[in-house]
């Protein structure tokens, strides 16, 4: 059997396994031959560098929140898109630091939103994105959530699947999950990983404060 040395030559630094490191995936499907890692949006906020991330672990979001909350007082834990302002998308980010692959499977997103008053047609399209270190963004699925309707007062709890297509994420490539508003209102999205808060949805439940997604990468053989 060829070393693993052997097995790397030719092939960029960039792209190459790393033997050192072991993942631990939140779980495995052996059919896809993929190993799900689960990640969570968050705001930072530091002075330089704030912005939307993704991250593995769970953390608090902060108190703080993006430049244009609007009025809703979400803050820190969650981000109003506002219409009027031109707030409609948002870009949770991470960088890789070792060479990995995303596989052809699906993918698993889950978020909460609070419709605002009369927040008409309030559909949210996730799209996940291989996003090299000069910018330029490749399209690896996307999918869009079912339309409500609110009165100010409902909470919806969204989850929507995306067939992903196969992609090497090379180090210092980033990977990213772009959620774009397609209402005609304003409303409110939380992304808070440790969901300090909790509401009622608009048929009883208590739901978190999390958004995250769920991604297959690729097994090595």
């Amino acid at each position: 059997m060829p070393s693993q040395i052997n097995e790397q030559i030719g092939v960029p630094l960039k792209f190459r396994r790393h033997s050192a490191v072991n993942i631990n995936f939140d779980w495995i499907d052996y059919v896809n031959n993929a190993g799900y890692l689960k990640f969570y949006g968050i705001y930072a906020t530091q002075v330089t560098g704030s912005g939307y991330y993704l991250t593995t672990q769970v953390l608090d979001a902060p108190t703080l929140g993006a430049v244009a909350v609007g009025t809703s007082g979400c803050y820190g834990y969650g981000t109003e898109f506002n219409v009027g302002a031109g707030i409609t998308e948002i870009n949770f980010d991470l960088t890789f630091q070792i060479p990995m692959v995303l596989a052809t499977s699906t993918a698993f997103v889950q978020a909460t939103k609070h419709l605002l008053a009369d927040s008409n047609n309030n559909t949210l399209a996730y799209t996940i994105y291989h996003v090299t270190p000069a910018g330029v963004e490749t399209s690896l699925g996307t999918a869009t959530s079912k339309a409500t309707t609110g009165d100010g007062s409902w909470y919806v709890r969204d989850y929507v699947q995306i067939t992903t297509t196969e992609k090497a994420f090379a180090v210092g490539d980033r990977i990213r999950l772009e959620i774009v508003s397609n209402c005609e209102d304003d409303f409110d999205l939380y992304h808070d990983p440790a969901s300090l808060k909790t509401f009622v949805d608009i048929v009883g439940r208590t739901v978190g404060t999390d958004l995250f997604i769920m991604l297959p990468f690729k097994l090595q053989k």
